[in-house]
């Protein structure tokens, strides 16, 4: 398949080529200045890229996915640039020379599903805002990709890297979403959270399956906590052995062999979820302070769970559901105000003996 007759449209601002099965290189492109989006997809026989992609000055939207055979993109000088996407290139192995330069106004980045791809270069992309890494099967460090600051940057995905081992410390300033999730080699998350990350509201950690260690959390602006699928944790501490003062929800599950949860000093928890936690037997020391705002408690299938605290009926005045299910081995819960609950859920607490009734609590 040619594609000279692109010569003929200068002033063209999008195009996009799909479904082009002979298709085996793109040509010059340095007459289509005007472009601003152009997307390559579902090119089987695509191989490779003439260096003119990389200057055309008014590009802002660059995609190229399923291209298997593609195994070479040029150095991209592409001032304009602000959206990139790369996806299910199976036969790329370096982002070099590819992202060797700075692209100056790069605000999204995707890269997923190059399941051969080793090798990501130092990232210069001073306004890059929203970074997704995910299903680079080949990939083992993030250094040098993150060893700089990005310092605009609020979003950060790295998911299904499955031999991913080190991720740098991160100098984020302006980070506000973490997400990690399915990095099966991943042991620790130092030096990577070892710093202040100011701003972070959002950080889930989920389906690593081999993390053992958390570092101390110094997050001052946390909100949402996610741990889930964490087989090799045992104890939340030092994770949480500070005050994470706006952290509002906090969500716990599926996290097998953890034994300890610290002393939770949340001032403005709303919501705490204790989900599949097969080796708790107790949520003393954690919850034997009080979490004045706390609203939605969940506590289920807790198989080994024995024991709530008493202070949980004297310090969640503002608690509205209550939610304990499948703890088969709970025995009592503290004296609770029934009557200024929603919801009251105990289905499946087998053992469970209920207090007496008194002026609407059991």
């Amino acid at each position: 398949m040619s594609l000279f007759f692109l010569q003929n449209f200068k002033n063209i601002r999008t195009l996009h080529l799909e479904h082009c099965d002979s298709l085996r290189s793109i040509p010059d492109m340095s007459s289509l200045q005007n472009l601003q989006d152009f997307s390559c997809s579902y090119c089987p026989a695509l191989i490779t890229f003439d260096d003119s992609i990389g200057m055309l000055g008014n590009l802002k939207i660059l995609k190229v996915s399923s291209c298997h055979d593609l195994k070479y993109i040029p150095l991209l000088k592409l001032a304009s640039l602000e959206n990139l996407t790369l996806s299910d290139l199976d036969s790329i192995e370096s982002l070099s020379p590819m992202l060797d330069e700075s692209l100056d106004k790069l605000k999204f980045l995707d890269v997923s599903w190059c399941e051969h791809l080793m090798y990501i270069p130092l990232l210069k992309l001073a306004s890059l805002e929203n970074l997704t890494l995910s299903s680079l099967f080949s990939i083992e460090s993030l250094s040098p990709m993150l060893d700089e600051s990005l310092d605009k940057l609020k979003f950060l995905e790295v998911i299904c890297c499955k031999h991913l081992m080190y991720i740098p410390l991160l100098k984020l300033a302006s980070l506000e979403n973490l997400t990690l999730s399915s990095l099966f080699s991943i042991e620790s998350l130092s030096p990577m959270l070892d710093e202040s990350l100011d701003k972070l509201k959002f950080l889930d950690v989920s389906w690593c399956e081999h993390l053992m260690y958390i570092p101390l959390l110094k997050l001052a602006s946390l909100e949402n906590l996610t741990l889930s699928c964490l087989f090799s944790i045992e104890s939340l501490s030092p994770m949480l052995d500070e005050s994470l003062d706006n952290l509002k929800i906090l969500k716990v599950s599926c996290c097998h062999d953890l034994k300890y949860i610290p002393f939770l000093k949340l001032a403005s928890l709303e919501n705490l979820t204790l989900s599949c936690l097969f080796s708790i037997e107790s949520l003393s020391p954690m919850l034997d302070e009080s979490l004045d705002n706390l609203k939605i408690l969940e506590v289920m299938y807790c198989k080994h769970l024995v024991y709530i605290p008493p202070m949980v009926s004297q310090s969640m005045a503002k608690l509205k559901i209550l939610r304990l299910e499948g703890c088969k081995k709970l025995r009592n819960i503290p004296a609770i105000n029934v009557a200024s609950l929603d919801e009251f859920d105990h289905s499946g607490c087998e053992s469970l003996e209920f207090p007496p009734l008194t002026d609407g609590r059991y």
